[in-house]
């Protein structure tokens, strides 16, 4: 410069003059850099091989960034542009179509699977069904076979001819085949069966036929008699035929193992005898007797603390178990007299229950408190667990190798069948029972496996029968249930059917005639189902002691006769019933009633059974 001075103003211009073009070259770079992302994300596009998902994902990434990178280039004129527009066209374009792609070979790729899982479970399901088969199992057989259909008609992706598709179109073929084979191998596999059982049915129903007699205590060939053995002693005594050795005196047991449902109100016990004194070799007994018995108490235990007398739960159970022996200590809910199992009847002094095996703990079937279970036993090193005769019931413990009974030895727990089941308060208390009993005859020349079946009726404990009868006026109703052996055995076929059964059973007793008449129905088959029967007992004099027999006509002991319909119909009345009031009560009623009924219908069905009901609190008088 000359060093001549410049004036403010011409300073301010060149100020500005050297601002726009800092500015200028600011814009320039920036433009320049926007180029520069322009060019790279155009060169990042690579749509020259799109044949696998991760190709088209890294593809469609770079297309949204050249996107992103024209979004940004505000700088870049259009005409700088239009050629990375092009590029991004053009990629666009083959990255949406290699995407359709992919999704149509996923489409079909899981159409494919679809089909192989449905033809797999298919043939899985198939295999399931033979000759034996659930009709659940069948059923499910229908719909794999039904899914591999539909899984083929959903495969509209995939091309015509697919091979995965017209393999399965013939497996499916092959697979309804075979199905509808076996289901015809099936059906005709369970009537086969079907008529096996009725076989078998019609030769029970035949061999039972004979052999149902009504009870009859009178000593000689057609003696059926049965009762409760003495106060104190749990067997029941059937007398069968003459005096041994021609005829039988069958001791019979409590099976514990054995839990027989409650019969509209009254507790249900089976006894049975694997041999008998006097009876021929092998003849096996067994009978159902159900009984009054009072005095059931809360429910067993619960795994929820209860307080307080009146709580519904007796104990309290760990696991589902209850606590009796441990660390050789019994637990405050043990009692001996409370202890019973089938394994351990007929034992003289002690019982000793060996480890099997592995095992290092034993389980006994029985009851605790009249309740059904399991005890369950851990004796612990060098012992085994064993139980001792007590004065009422047994000792829980172990034995060690010399024999030595250890009471409390060893860890005992009682596991209930049903925590809901009541305990049982009064098990020696006096009680009026009803049921039946069976006879299996043994090797005996030709009666061998016949069978014979009479009726139970007996008290314990010293049930008063009733008495002043004939002193009552008014009339009083009794209801309960009643259970014994049937037999429809038909040769021209008719119903054959045979076994055990259960009902119901209602008394109408009017004391101002000393008459009563009775209906048993409601009955249940051996295999569980209902049939339509009834039994009516005919009306019958009542004697001042409240035996039932006889027609009211001064000595008439002949008992009354009974009328079973079967489905509305019924044949002439036949059998015969009889029975016993026992237990007055402070009104001078009976507060119950049981007997022994015999009835037949025509020549093709026999019954015989023996009932007990209480009475209704509805006496009236007149």
């Amino acid at each position: 410069m000359d060093g001549t001075a410049i004036t403010g103003a011409q300073a301010a211009q060149l100020a500005a003059a050297l601002g726009d073009r800092k500015a200028a070259l600011a814009e320039a770079a920036r433009i320049a850099a926007q180029k520069v992302a322009l060019k790279a994300a155009a060169d990042a596009i690579d749509t020259s091989d799109l044949s696998d998902a991760d190709a088209v994902a890294a593809a469609r990434g770079a297309v949204n960034g050249l996107k992103a990178a024209l979004d940004a280039a505000d700088g870049v004129s259009d005409a700088g542009k239009a050629m990375y527009r092009s590029v991004l066209d053009d990629a666009e374009a083959a990255v949406r179509k290699a995407e359709a792609g992919l999704d149509a070979r996923d489409r079909m790729t899981a159409q494919r699977t679809a089909i192989t899982d449905a033809l797999t479970e298919a043939r899985e399901a198939l295999r399931a069904v033979n000759d034996g088969s659930t009709e659940a199992e069948v059923m499910a057989a229908d719909a794999a076979v039904a899914a591999l259909g539909m899984a083929i008609d959903d495969a509209a992706g995939l091309p015509e001819g697919d091979l995965t598709v017209a393999r399965a179109r013939g497996s499916l073929g092959v697979l309804v085949a075979w199905l509808a084979a076996a289901r015809e191998r099936r059906t005709a596999a369970l009537e086969k069966a079907r008529e096996a059982e009725m076989a078998a049915i019609a030769a029970r129903a035949a061999k039972l036929f004979p052999g149902i007699a009504p009870q009859d205590g009178t000593p000689g060939p057609s003696r059926r008699h049965a009762a409760h053995a003495a106060d104190g002693d749990d067997r029941i005594l059937v007398l069968f035929g003459a005096e041994p050795p021609e005829g039988t005196v069958a001791s019979l047991v409590p099976d514990e193992e054995a839990l027989v449902p409650e019969n509209h109100g009254w507790q249900g016990r089976r006894y049975a005898s694997p041999s008998s004194a006097g009876a021929p070799p092998g003849d096996g007994f067994e009978a159902v007797v159900y009984s009054n018995v009072e005095g059931l108490g809360r429910k067993f235990g619960s795994a929820t603390a209860g307080t307080g007398a009146g709580r519904e739960f007796e104990y309290m159970l760990a696991d589902g178990a209850l606590a009796l022996v441990s660390g050789g200590s019994a637990a405050p809910a043990f009692s001996a007299s409370r202890v019973g199992s089938q394994r351990f009847v007929n034992i003289a002094d002690v019982k000793r229950f060996r480890l099997r095996g592995d095992a290092t703990n034993v389980l006994i079937p029985g009851r605790y408190f009249g309740v059904p279970g399991t005890y369950d036993c851990t004796p612990g090193a060098g012992g085994a667990c064993a139980v001792r005769v007590a004065a009422a019931g047994f000792d829980l413990g172990t034995v060690s190798a010399g024999n030595a009974f250890t009471e409390n030895g060893g860890t005992w727990t009682f596991r209930p069948d049903d925590p809901n089941a009541r305990v049982v308060n009064a098990v020696d208390s006096a009680y009026a029972s009803y049921g039946w009993w069976l006879r299996t005859a043994g090797r005996n020349g030709q009666r061998f496996g016949a069978l014979d079946a009479s009726a139970f009726e007996d008290e314990k404990g010293g049930v008063p029968a009733a008495g002043g009868i004939d002193t009552l006026y008014g009339t009083a109703t009794y209801a309960g249930g009643a259970a014994g052996q049937y037999a429809l055995s038909s040769l021209t076929g008719g119903i054959n059917d045979a076994g055990s059964f259960v009902a119901r059973a209602a008394f109408e007793a009017d004391f101002t005639g000393n008459t009563v008449s009775g209906t048993i129905d409601g009955f249940t088959g051996a295999d569980g189902m209902a049939r339509d029967w009834s039994v009516a007992l005919a009306d019958q004099a009542v004697s001042a002691g409240g035996a039932i027999a006889g027609d009211g006509t001064p000595g008439s002991t002949a008992r009354q006769l009974t009328l079973w319909t079967i489905g509305g119909k019924a044949v002439a009345a036949s059998g015969e019933w009889t029975g016993t009031f026992r237990d007055n009560g402070a009104d001078g009623v009976p507060r119950v009633v049981t007997g022994t009924f015999h009835a037949e219908f025509g020549h093709e069905g026999r019954m015989v059974g023996g009932f007990g009901a209480n009475r209704r609190q509805d006496r009236t008088d007149r």
